[in-house]
């Protein structure tokens, strides 16, 4: 039994594994029972699969998508709502519930969710993209539509499929039916400007950072005997990577132009190394050395540990979780001003930032790190990990989060 249920549409991905740290520093807090449940996915890393709570109708849903799959949008919408019954059936099943944290749903489920769920029960969204407080999309790159009703012409009109305007006033409508027991969580100062500014004064918005595991991510030998160890060549390592580094946002064709004008300035005195699900290496320079998907965290914590700088050109982002694991490993990082990365990356402390596409600041960053004399460098990891300590520990979140959920709890008994 729990008191505290967060919920997930997926178990994997960047938003999972913030929402799986989060999880991590309550139950080491021990201030309450704290369950993880995902609707899809469940991987072992202490999550609990919806998909255990199966109903005959859920079960008939499967058999149905899987026969008629090529009918998408009806398959979509038939998965999403089996999905959302399995989640459903395993909070009903949870009797000493006291409050729902809601994460990332729209992968997996809908809005509709939140509409059935216990009426009395205190909900905190933790936003972990802008999806919650649009019609559709989950990064409005400068439309702010989205702060007044997603009325009239959109840019994700292609892709939408959803009425956008129809949509954002559903949600608004649940909002302030619901704002006596519903607060936001956001974890970059960015994204609580955004929820203020769509929310109004009236709903709650709160600014608690994402963490991670600072005896996990952390430094832990010489860059040169990391390289060793890892097979990488002995010399300088740009790292890059992200979840799905292929995602146009994430900037891949930045990156590499950036590299090649690098290259233009020092040679082939560097390497470069890639990691994440990336199913375009037909496109990357055929010297970059492609890892995938690293899942064990203390062998990402090694590819950290042997590069001297971690780029990441996102176009828009929230709080990247890969710029906070270079810091906790005390790798500096090149980034762009876009989301939160000026947030954790401070101009020329623990990192460079950028103006957004602006590729020359990226290789003008990355030079100055591979190029910096040793007293200069030395400073830069310190930096980082001096910052990650004081500001991204696990403790320091769970006992924000704890403070949150025991005033809204009070507040509905």
């Amino acid at each position: 039994m729990s008191d505290i249920l967060l919920v997930s549409d997926l178990a994997t991905g960047g938003a999972a594994v913030a929402c799986g740290r989060a999880y991590e520093g309550m139950r080491r807090a021990a201030a309450y029972r704290v369950m993880w449940l995902a609707a899809d996915g469940a991987d072992g890393s202490g999550t609990v699969s919806a998909n255990a709570w199966p109903s005959l109708r859920c079960l008939v849903a499967e058999r149905m998508v899987r026969r008629f799959s090529r009918l998408r949008r009806i398959a979509s919408a038939v998965r999403l709502a089996a999905n959302e019954e399995c989640v459903l059936r395993a909070i009903r099943g949870q009797p000493e519930l006291r409050l729902v944290n809601i994460h990332n749903i729209h992968e997996r489920m809908s809005f509709s969710l939140l509409e059935k769920l216990p009426k009395h029960t205190p909900l905190v969204w933790t936003l972990h993209d802008m999806w919650p407080l649009t019609g559709f999309c989950s990064y409005s790159y400068g439309c702010e539509k989205y702060l007044d009703g997603c009325r009239g012409d959109c840019p994700e009109q292609s892709r939408a499929v959803v009425d956008q305007e129809r949509e954002w006033q559903r949600r608004h409508s649940f909002y302030c039916r619901n704002k006596e027991r519903l607060a936001f969580v956001a974890p970059s100062e960015w994204l609580t400007k955004c929820a203020r500014r769509r929310l109004g004064d009236d709903i709650r918005v709160e600014c608690i950072p994402y963490s991670l595991d600072l005896e996990v991510f952390r430094p832990v030998l010489d860059r040169m005997t990391c390289r060793r160890v890892l097979g990488l060549p002995d010399m300088p390592i740009v790292l890059a990577g992200a979840q799905l580094p292929g995602e146009k946002r994430k900037g891949m064709a930045m990156l590499i132009d950036s590299v090649a004008r690098l290259r233009q300035r020092v040679g082939n005195s560097f390497g470069v190394v890639l990691f994440g699900n990336y199913r375009e290496d037909r496109k990357l320079p055929p010297d970059w050395i492609l890892l995938g998907t690293v899942k064990d965290e203390a062998l990402l914590n090694l590819y950290y540990n042997s590069a001297d700088v971690f780029v990441m050109p996102s176009m828009a982002d929230n709080f990247p979780n890969t710029l906070l694991e270079a810091t906790a490993a005390g790798t500096p990082s090149v980034t762009f001003d876009v989301g939160g990365c000026p947030e954790i990356i401070r101009d020329n402390l623990n990192g460079f930032v950028t103006g957004c596409g602006d590729v020359e600041g990226l290789v003008s960053g990355m030079e100055r790190i591979l190029t910096a004399d040793p007293g200069s460098a030395a400073e830069l990891r310190a930096n980082c990990r001096r910052i990650a300590e004081e500001e991204y520990a696990l403790g320091i979140q769970a006992g924000r989060y704890q403070e949150l959920f025991s005033e809204l709890m009070e507040r509905g008994s």
